[in-house]
């Protein structure tokens, strides 16, 4: 099975906040463990991993990542706007280029989600967002303005 195009995250540092803390080992090793869950299609060992992942860390903004891509992909689309808007949220929260960077990753994610359920104002505006967000050197901008170019 392909991988999605919007995969969870794997071991990156936390971002969006002032002083960058070390994540404990027991939380990468649940979202490693939930990502290789989710890629083999067993998304109910991948929920039950990074729900326990939330558990230990309710503010880590992987793993609010992770989860939203997770429903978005298992149809809840309630539970992955929810955990998307956390997750943005979070990011924002202290301005930086890292926490700038994964807001507009998980922006370009949820407009993959407005895009599927035929919401395409939505969409349009999460991707604008992502692109006022991002840091001019993002390897992800062009595709992101392509996509933005779709819309007219």
């Amino acid at each position: 099975k392909a991988a999605p195009s919007a995969a969870p995250a794997v071991e990156k540092a936390p971002s969006g906040r002032e002083n960058p803390y070390e994540r404990p080992p027991e939380l990468k090793r649940l979202n490693a463990d939930g990502v290789k869950a989710y890629l083999k299609g067993d998304h109910p060992a991948a929920l039950k991993k990074f729900t326990a992942a939330l558990g230990l860390a309710p503010e880590d903004i992987e793993t609010s990542v992770n989860l939203a891509v997770l429903h978005g992909d298992a149809g809840r689309e309630a539970e992955a706007l929810a955990a998307f808007e956390k997750a943005i949220g979070l990011c924002l929260e202290v301005p930086s280029p890292q926490s700038r960077t994964t807001a507009a990753a998980a922006l370009s994610s949820r407009a993959t989600l407005h895009e599927r359920a035929k919401r395409p104002k939505d969409a349009r505006a999460d991707l604008e967002r992502a692109l006022q967000l991002a840091p001019p050197e993002w390897d992800q901008r062009p595709s992101i303005a392509k996509r933005l170019k779709g819309f007219g």
